[in-house]
């Protein structure tokens, strides 16, 4: 069973990196195959803003845009920070 979820978790994984490069529109770098996009971005809660993660990969951001609405996970380690750790 836990192979079955693993299995599930990873397709899951690779179905959003290929959305990520192949839909979207290419904000900083129109070279690189890396998209952004803002319907999957919404979906999971900001995570899929991957021409800018390319671009800029040294960034633990993933998006230029604020942290509020566009990329919980920014906010989080923003968070994370504030209370020391």
């Amino acid at each position: 069973m836990v192979f079955v979820s693993q299995l599930a978790v990873s397709h899951c994984v690779w179905l959003i990196n290929y959305y990520a490069h192949k839909f979207g529109y290419k904000s900083f770098d129109k070279y690189m195959n890396a998209t952004d996009s803002y319907t999957l971005n919404f979906l999971l809660l900001g995570e899929c803003f991957h021409n800018y993660h390319h671009v800029f990969p040294y960034v633990y951001r993933s998006s230029e845009y604020g942290t509020r609405w566009s990329n919980f996970t920014t906010s989080f380690i923003d968070f994370l920070s504030k209370i020391g750790m």
